[in-house]
């Protein structure tokens, strides 16, 4: 008996009810996977805009003190 290709079933296609589990079970991890992946992203740039943040913050407050500084010296260099 000769098989063509298009006669024969895909070597994926499920022949019981066990291996009907395994898309599911890949399709699940596939989704748990990339739910971590989003997760961890997501954690990652809450992390580094909190240290933006602060290194901004600094940066004003190192204007800021910079400007007053400034101003001192030229009130004091007027009087």
């Amino acid at each position: 008996m000769i098989f063509r290709s298009w006669d024969q079933a895909p070597h994926w296609a499920p022949s019981s009810a066990g291996s009907l589990l395994l898309p599911l079970c890949l399709r699940l991890s596939v989704l748990v996977l990339s739910l971590s992946l989003l997760f961890v992203f997501g954690v990652l740039s809450l992390i580094s805009s909190f240290f933006i943040f602060i290194f901004l913050k600094i940066l004003f407050i190192y204007l800021r003190e910079r400007e007053r500084a400034s101003e001192c010296y030229v009130l004091g260099k007027r009087n």
